[in-house]
C-alpha cells in the first residue's frame, strides 16, 4: 500500500509546472448557451497517457496492497490474541476501517482547499486563493 502510495504522488513530480497566468488555462469546460458540438475541446497534452498508467499501477498496487488486510487479518487475530479479547480487536479493526477513510477525506478536503499544489516552490507573485478556478489543491500530499 505503500509503495502504492508513493507511484500515486509521482505525476506531481514527473509532470513540468503549469503557468498560472497563461491565456491557455483560462477555459471553461462548462460553458452555458455554447451547443456541445461548437464548444472547444481541450487537447490532452502528450504526457497525459503517461499520468493516466501511473494512476492505474499505483491504484492497483494500494489494491494489492490491501486486499491481504481485510482477508487475513481477522484470522490473524483470531488465532494469536486471547478469546476472550478477540471480539475487541478485531471490533477495533474494523471501526478503524471505517473511521480511518472518513478522516482521510476530511484532512484531504482541508488540504485541498487550503494549501496549493506547489507550495514548496516560492510563488511571489501568487495572487489567486481556493476560490480561483485555476487553484490545485496539493492532492498529492496525502499520498505521501
Amino acid at each position: 500500500m505503500g509503495a502504492g502510495s508513493a507511484v500515486l504522488s509521482l505525476p506531481q513530480f514527473l509532470v513540468p509546472p503549469e503557468d498560472l497566468y497563461s491565456g491557455d488555462n483560462d477555459t471553461d469546460l462548462c460553458l452555458s448557451g455554447v451547443e456541445p458540438s461548437t464548444s472547444p475541446v481541450p487537447v490532452p497534452e502528450s504526457s497525459s497517457g503517461l499520468v493516466v498508467a501511473i494512476f492505474i499501477l499505483g491504484q492497483t498496487l494500494v489494491g494489492i496492497g490491501a486486499t491481504p488486510l481485510y482477508t487475513l487479518a481477522v484470522t490473524w487475530i483470531d488465532e494469536n490474541i486471547p478469546k476472550r479479547k478477540s471480539p475487541l480487536y478485531v471490533g477495533f479493526f474494523y471501526t478503524a476501517s471505517i473511521l480511518g477513510p472518513a478522516f482521510g477525506y476530511i484532512v484531504g478536503g482541508f488540504v485541498l482547499d487550503n494549501i496549493h499544489t506547489d507550495f514548496l516552490v516560492h510563488h511571489s507573485a501568487l495572487t489567486i486563493n481556493s476560490s480561483s478556478k485555476l487553484w490545485i489543491g496539493a492532492w498529492w500530499l496525502l499520498f505521501l
